[in-house]
């Protein structure tokens, strides 16, 4: 299954295409073609990079394919160290030009998705750690989902822990590298989220076993809070309990003094 790559606004990006030759492999487009070339617009589709065989960008070629480790591998054209300063948030699509003997691969141009333009993990502590994360998921995990995309969502889990707890404790709380660190059930729950984004990036989240991970994680966050008028089955250190929302007196005007009403 293909993962569209994620990349963060301000940093680089990188986007390939292969071109079938019909019989199961790849073959690389005309390399004299004038008019070969890779247009990328952004979520506003707005033109931002046009690679070429030169300039900058340019278009360059590989090959991956390998008889025991990548069978399904083969040549490729691709386009590296793409700027996405100016890239708006969102889906950036792909129009390639490119023939093959002379003859225009249909349709000309081929319009592909590319990759996706995401913000930056922005500021605040960490509640996990990327080996941790990827410790919840065993097995080979797809290129697509980098270290730094797994960052990304333990910030958005970490933040989402805040926002949930904030009720009864005053967020944020200590980093993962911190000493002392983040508390144990709060880094149990934050990889657990951040492993089920994860797994929604990567299409895998219908199975039995992903689910019990957001589960297990809703679970322990509800053991934080009180519920139905009852204490909280754990507290964390700093608990103050939830704000009070009236402290005032419940009398009406038109009632004798003392007279409350519910």
């Amino acid at each position: 299954m293909n993962i569209l790559p994620k990349y963060v606004k301000g940093g680089t990006g990188r986007f390939d295409f292969r071109v079938p030759d019909g019989f199961g492999r790849y073959v690389w487009p005309d390399w004299d073609d004038p008019g070969l070339k890779v247009e990328l617009y952004d979520a506003d589709n707005v033109l931002r990079v046009t690679a070429g065989i030169s300039g900058e960008p340019a278009l360059t070629q590989g090959d991956d394919y390998d008889e025991q480790a990548k069978p399904d591998g083969g040549k490729f054209v691709a386009v590296e160290a793409i700027d996405l300063t100016e890239f708006a948030l969102g889906l950036a699509e792909a129009r390639v030009y490119a023939k093959v003997g002379g003859v225009e691969v249909f349709p000309y141009p081929t319009v592909l998705s590319a990759f996706e333009v995401i913000m930056d993990a922005g500021e605040g502590p960490l509640y996990a750690t990327v080996a941790r994360v990827r410790a919840e998921v065993p097995g080979t995990w797809p290129e697509a989902i980098t270290d730094n995309l797994v960052t990304l969502a333990i910030a958005d889990a970490s933040r989402r822990i805040d926002a949930f707890l904030s009720g009864c404790y005053d967020p944020p709380f200590a980093d993962a590298a911190a000493e002392p660190a983040t508390p144990s059930v709060l880094e149990n729950i934050c990889r657990k989220l951040a492993a089920y984004q994860c797994l929604t990036w990567m299409g895998r989240v219908n199975g039995v076993a992903e689910e019990n991970l957001l589960e297990r994680a809703q679970s322990l966050l509800m053991r934080l809070i009180p519920a139905e008028g009852k204490a909280p089955l754990m507290r964390l250190a700093g608990y103050r309990g939830p704000v009070a929302v009236y402290a005032g007196r419940l009398d009406r005007g038109d009632e004798e003094a003392g007279d409350v009403f519910a």
